[in-house]
């Protein structure tokens, strides 16, 4: 019966935290970086010393690689990713999270410039080619693989100047991109629920 109990304990923690990580997500897309961490703060030292229990720490810690080796098999990311994954240091040990939610503010601003540009009825293809390299570039650095195709199709489009090949080729790469960031906006939150549990294991100070 104790162990019973226990498990059913286990899967309502692990239940809350996935709630926690959710709402934590969606503040984290309308709030200040230094904002959003304080909050983060704030629920590790009300929640954190009730829920937290090194199972549900590895358990999490296993979710995380598997769903990344997932999208490595999908090819929605490649190895570049794993590698950035693993970035940390004293100041900075949540990296790969703001890493990856600059990663979308930077896309979605230049995505935002190539379709005012398209709609346009002077299309500069070289300007445009330009832009669509600095996706690239900021794609090859987060290791998104599916992106980094999808731009090197747009640049072809943009070398042919071929407005309607250009249209075709960004609205795949808006594609590419939704599901991209659908992808690791996933992993994000893993990430937080990681931070939330690796934060709550130590207690309030």
């Amino acid at each position: 019966m104790a162990a019973e109990n226990s498990d059913a304990l286990d899967r309502s923690c692990a239940e809350l935290w996935k709630i926690i990580g959710t709402v934590l997500v969606r503040c984290m897309s309308s709030l200040p970086v230094w904002n959003f961490f304080v909050l983060l703060s704030q629920v590790q030292l009300k929640y954190g010393p009730f829920l937290v229990n090194p199972q549900i720490i590895r358990q999490q810690r296993g979710l995380l690689q598997e769903y990344v080796q997932s999208l490595l098999g999908e090819g929605i990311i490649n190895d570049q990713f794993a590698s950035v994954q693993t970035l940390k240091s004293a100041d900075e040990p949540d990296a790969i999270i703001k890493l990856i939610t600059s990663y979308f503010v930077d896309v979605e601003a230049v995505l935002s410039e190539l379709t005012r540009s398209i709609d346009s009825s002077e299309a500069d293809f070289d300007q445009l080619a330009a832009q669509a390299n600095t996706i690239k570039e900021k794609s090859l650095c987060i290791g998104a693989e599916h992106m980094k195709l999808a731009c090197e199709n747009l640049i072809r489009a943009c070398e042919e100047k071929q407005g309607r090949k250009f249209s075709q080729a960004l609205d795949w790469m808006k594609l590419e991109f939704a599901q991209t960031q659908d992808k690791l906006d996933a992993v994000v939150q893993m990430q937080m629920e990681k931070r939330i549990l690796r934060l709550g294991s130590k207690g309030p100070k």
